[in-house]
């Protein structure tokens, strides 16, 4: 026998007599193998190579759509067709693709598809992921598994068909079913994790105190590229941070701080995407999340620790939060240089929707409303509550919006992180450390 293997480990194997054959491969790097036993001799073979431009292909970046199509569409495609395109995305983005028009592509068996076929690999690597198809039967939708994708359309000098039609589009990673909707991820080893722990237990910004350095080693200062205190975040994970989607919007650039107390120390470290959610609306700050994925994982210690998130849905009737970050003591006022911590009671939200009406959704979580509240430069900062099980804290919202700051008898309004978890996963796709409340 006869076989030739090109990059990406695909092997075609040939035997008997195939004289004034073209073999086409879709890469400029093969190896050819013959193999012989001890009872059959022949006159073997001989082979002219040749590289050639396929005249079809091609490689979309970026590009939110397009159609790809077998050559000479809507005609018969040619024989000896060698084809290959390559769509990649931006990450945390899919490749959906739709396949439009007939399908015909002509094989002796459509359940091997040995002889005209389109693969697709939905990571964008034929040598670990690939599945082809032929016949006469339009393919369903499919979807990539990675921000990558690759289709490879093959013909030999037989059969002919008139080919296909698809089109591809990109879809944002979290809209896609891939976490379940109701249960949230739960790390097994969440018990050994030291998430949520303070480093004070007096629990006592505006109208708050200033607390101890290192307090809350989940709380993170965000700055602009110009290194200008913009906003504050929750760690959740080694490499990831939780903050408002405001907060990321028109920046170019963002930098982080951890385990700093004064917004003077520490170093700036680099945030190489922040990813905000799709549904997002400025406007009325519907959906008001992202995620932010650090340049460099974090390493844990006294000073740099994550925050829990809750496993299931927290009563917080007749409860209090905590609030804390760099924010302004007053509306227009100074920037502050070291965080305040204030305790806010949370407010129903139906009391809330009396206040705000139709900018509170099931999504918001509202506290405070007497003295203490957020203020400008605290958006995007985790609004936490202690567990009674384990005593650790949770965070159960982020701050969103609001009229003012510490105005009587209005309270902020939060984003209720509870009702993200699968965005959160879909974008980080690791664990973080949940505890009941």
């Amino acid at each position: 026998g006869f076989d030739i293997v090109d990059r990406t480990g695909e092997v075609r194997a040939y035997c008997g007599p195939q004289g004034g054959r073209n073999f086409l491969m879709q890469d400029n790097h093969i190896r050819m193998r013959m193999y012989t036993d001890e009872t059959v001799e022949d006159r073997g073979f001989r082979i002219r190579v040749k590289l050639f431009q396929s005249p079809c292909g091609g490689i979309f970046k970026g590009q939110r759509s397009g159609v790809i199509m077998s050559p000479h569409h809507p005609y018969a495609y040619t024989a000896d067709s060698l084809c290959i395109w390559r769509i990649e995305a931006p990450r945390y983005m899919l490749i959906k693709l739709e396949f439009t028009s007939y399908f015909d592509i002509r094989s002796e068996d459509d359940q091997t598809c040995l002889m005209d076929y389109l693969a697709v690999s939905r990571t964008g690597n034929f040598s670990t992921d690939t599945k082809r198809y032929c016949g006469q039967t339009r393919p369903r939708t499919i979807i990539s598994k990675t921000n990558k994708l690759e289709l490879k359309f093959v013909s030999d000098c037989i059969e002919d068909g008139r080919g296909f039609k698809v089109r591809f589009d990109l879809i944002s990673a979290y809209n896609v079913p891939m976490a379940p909707s109701t249960t949230p991820y739960i790390p097994q080893s969440c018990s050994r994790v030291d998430c949520g722990k303070a480093h004070d237990e007096s629990a006592r910004i505006v109208g708050g105190s200033e607390f101890r350095p290192h307090k809350y080693p989940w709380l993170v200062p965000i700055f602009d590229d110009f290194y200008t205190y913009i906003c504050s975040g929750s760690l959740i994970s080694p490499r990831f941070v939780l903050t408002a989607a405001h907060c990321c919007e028109n920046q170019k650039k963002l930098y982080v701080k951890l385990g700093a107390h004064s917004l003077r120390e520490g170093l700036y470290r680099p945030v190489s995407l922040c990813v905000i959610h799709p549904g997002y609306k400025r406007r009325n700050y519907v959906n008001d999340i992202a995620v932010i994925e650090l340049a460099q994982s974090a390493k844990f210690d006294d000073f740099v620790r994550r925050i829990c998130l809750p496993v299931e849905e927290v009563d917080t009737t007749g409860k209090s939060g905590v609030i804390g970050g760099w924010g302004r003591e007053s509306y227009g006022g100074r920037d502050r240089d070291t965080p305040k911590d204030a305790e806010v009671p949370f407010v129903s939200n139906a009391e809330c929707v009396s206040k705000f009406g139709s900018l509170i959704l099931d999504t918001n979580i509202c506290a405070g409303g007497l003295k203490e509240d957020t203020c400008q430069g605290d958006s995007g900062g985790p609004l936490v509550s202690r567990s009674h099980v384990q005593g650790k804290y949770v965070q159960l919202g982020l701050v969103s919006t609001g009229i003012g700051c510490g105005r009587q008898g209005f309270p902020g309004v939060y984003t209720f992180v509870q009702k993200y978890h699968d965005f959160v996963y879909n974008v980080t796709r690791e664990p973080w450390c949940t505890v009941k409340n």
